[in-house]
Order: C-alpha cells, then sequence, then structure tokens
C-alpha cells in the first residue's frame, strides 16, 4: 500500500488544574499536533507532536517543520518506515519531535493495516501490563500533600514529587507527602537540574530517610561529573538522567561511563520508536535501567509509549503514561488507568480510537 493523504490538525488541551506548576513555569494548557497518514487501503495510522513553550518550540514553527517533512511522503510505501525515516533524516536532520510524530504515525498505520497490534509488530509483549506513576506538581506541602492522597486514593501505587531546589521546602513537601500517604506508595523526587552537586548531596540522603528511592535530574544536565558523585555518593539509591540523556549519544556516554543508574525515555525526545529501541539496547549492555518519563499529550501518544514499554525486558520502576487523566479534549479513547495500572491496548495499532466527529 502507498501513502494517498496526510493531514495535521491543531489540538489544544487545557489542564484540569489550572494552577498545575512546575519549576520552569506554570502550565494551564497544551498545544500540539495530531498527525494523520492514510495509504490507499484507506487505513489511517496516527502521530502526535507537542508545541508547549519552552519545552518545546512554538506551534507554528513545529507546524511549519511538520509541513516540510511530510511533503513527500505521498505515494510511498507506508511498509518502508525505514527507508522513509532514513531519507527524511538526510532531507532535514534534526528535529527529533515531529520526525517522532511521523515515525509513530507510520507505525500505528502499518499495525492498523495489517490487523495487528503495535507491540506485536514491535516484536510481542514482555509484560501485559504496567503500573503507573503520577507526577505531583509544585504547591505548597500542604497542597501537594492533598494531592499525593487523592492519587492514592484512586490506585496509585508510585508517585513522583516535583521539587524546586529549596531544601527545606523540598523537604516538608516529601515529609508531608509520605505522612499523607502512607508506607505503601513507593516515591521518587524530580529537580528538574535545580539542585547543585554539593546541595544534592546534603539534602538527597534526607529525603531517602521518607522513603524517596529515585531522583530524576537533581542538577543542571551538563554537570556529569557531578551526577557520576551522586550515583556514587547515594548507592544503592538511584539517580535518573533526563535532561541529561536527551540524545542516543548522550545515553551512550552515559551508559559508557557508568554516570547514573537510570535513563529517562521519551520517544519525542529521541526522535521515534527505533531510537528508543536503540537506547533500550545501549541500556541493556551496559546493565543501565531506564523507564519512561512523563509527557503531557493525549491517549494517543501514550498507548504508542506504552505499546513499546511492554515489549522491554525491564520494568524496575513505573513509567509515566497516566498524565492523560488531567488533560481535557483528548479526541482519542480506548486507554483507561485502572487502579492505578495501565493494560495492554485492545484492539489493532496502539488500541487507541479517534472520536467520532473529532476534526480530520
Amino acid at each position: 500500500m502507498t501513502i494517498s493523504a496526510v493531514s495535521i490538525v491543531p489540538l489544544e488541551q487545557p489542564l484540569t488544574d489550572p494552577t498545575w506548576r512546575f519549576v520552569s513555569g506554570p502550565v494551564s494548557a497544551v498545544p500540539g499536533f495530531v498527525l494523520h497518514i492514510t495509504n490507499d487501503k484507506g487505513v489511517t495510522g496516527y502521530g502526535y507532536v507537542r508545541a508547549l513553550v519552552p519545552l518545546d518550540k512554538p506551534p507554528a514553527e513545529i507546524r511549519a517543520v511538520l509541513e516540510r517533512l511530510t511533503a513527500g511522503l505521498h505515494g510511498r510505501d507506508d511498509a518502508d518506515i525505514n527507508a522513509t525515516m532514513d531519507t527524511l533524516e538526510r532531507e532535514i536532520p534534526g528535529s527529533p519531535r515531529p520526525k517522532a510524530a511521523i515515525e509513530c504515525a507510520l507505525f500505528d498505520l502499518r499495525a492498523r493495516t495489517l490487523n495487528t497490534s503495535l507491540s506485536d509488530l514491535l516484536g510481542g509483549r514482555h509484560h501485559d501490563a504496567s503500573p503507573q506513576l503520577r507526577m505531583i506538581a509544585l504547591k505548597s506541602p500542604d497542597e501537594m500533600a492533598g494531592v499525593a492522597a487523592g492519587l492514592a486514593k484512586e490506585g496509585y501505587r508510585f508517585l513522583k514529587i516535583k521539587i524546586s531546589g529549596d531544601a527545606e521546602l523540598d523537604l516538608a513537601r516529601v515529609r508531608a507527602i509520605r505522612e499523607r500517604v502512607g508506607s505503601r506508595v513507593r516515591l521518587m523526587a524530580d529537580a528538574n537540574q535545580t539542585y547543585s552537586t554539593e546541595l544534592a548531596l546534603k539534602t538527597l540522603p534526607r529525603m531517602a530517610e521518607h522513603g524517596v528511592e529515585l531522583f530524576e535530574q537533581p542538577i543542571p544536565a551538563a554537570e556529569l561529573d557531578g551526577l557520576a558523585r551522586l550515583s556514587a555518593a547515594l548507592a544503592p539509591l538511584v539517580v535518573e538522567a533526563d535532561e541529561s540523556a536527551q540524545s542516543l549519544p548522550a545515553i551512550l556516554n552515559l551508559a559508557a561511563k557508568r554516570i547514573v543508574g537510570s535513563v529517562n525515555l521519551r520517544i519525542a525526545n529521541l526522535g521515534g520508536i527505533r531510537n528508543v529501541l536503540s537506547a533500550v539496547s545501549i541500556c541493556e549492555a551496559a546493565g543501565l535501567r531506564y523507564r519512561f518519563g512523563a509527557t503531557f499529550a493525549p491517549r494517543l501518544y501514550q498507548a504508542q509509549a506504552l505499546s513499546v514499554a511492554l515489549t522491554l525486558p525491564q520494568m524496575y520502576f513505573a513509567h509515566e503514561l497516566a498524565e492523560f487523566h488531567h488533560l481535557r479534549n483528548d479526541p482519542f479513547s480506548g486507554l483507561e488507568v485502572r487502579d492505578g495500572i495501565l493494560m495492554a491496548p485492545h484492539g489493532s495499532g496502539c488500541g487507541v480510537t479517534l472520536s467520532k466527529g473529532s476534526t480530520r
């Protein structure tokens, strides 16, 4: 089959909590685009790219890149995913997020055309379900503890505490959350690069006293020596790279030098599913842990990430693929968290369905 049509559909998703905030600032809505790629059999595959400033390029720029990248897709064999993506990389280097949307749409299209699941197209599942971790945005300690208690009541047994670099306030946040959720909930903390190495060395062990097991990107991304110091000093607690792990060369360097204990994976950051699988191979060869981090995106993107995650050997700590639950205006259905767990999607492709009446 050949590609017969491509469309780019804007999507704006307001947050259910208009006061949601992390260290880069507040987030009240998430703009992005849903990519539709249809073949001459009438089957459509879907991809998504976020356009949330300052984390991403502005929407107009993202759309312009998507239009350039997809201009030559008409008439191409929809099964030649490797050749198509390699051609796009040669013609327009960079732009991993728009390319990830295209590649995901092509994989989704191929799986739907073959009437098989994306997981099966990628070789089959190692797991049938995935516990989910939910983020707790920056607020006062009492407010964050209240959010944590609500999520624990919904069945989530993994929570990520956003922290801000103010050591005493962050400790108060961790302490309040642990007191409210009890010992059954596993905790991690995400500093988004706001600590210095010295402050992290003093503060993170105090957080560990309250059961924090995993520390995501405590210091600036470029400070790899500091990350290595933290990993060595805090072991067996785990330091995870996020902002330091935004490309395959970066992940290879982290693994080769054993700088961190875990790597945060995102399809969008790495430019697509193929690069995620390459990153996993690097981590497996180095004995490095990995997991999928959070991306504000609709069910489509999360279902595609889940389909990949279920094929991977490791699942040492929960993935973060349930953040669609606090985004409104989702045009896709078919993916829901039950008691803090996402089950393998049903149906072909990534398993979600575009709602009737959604703009094409």
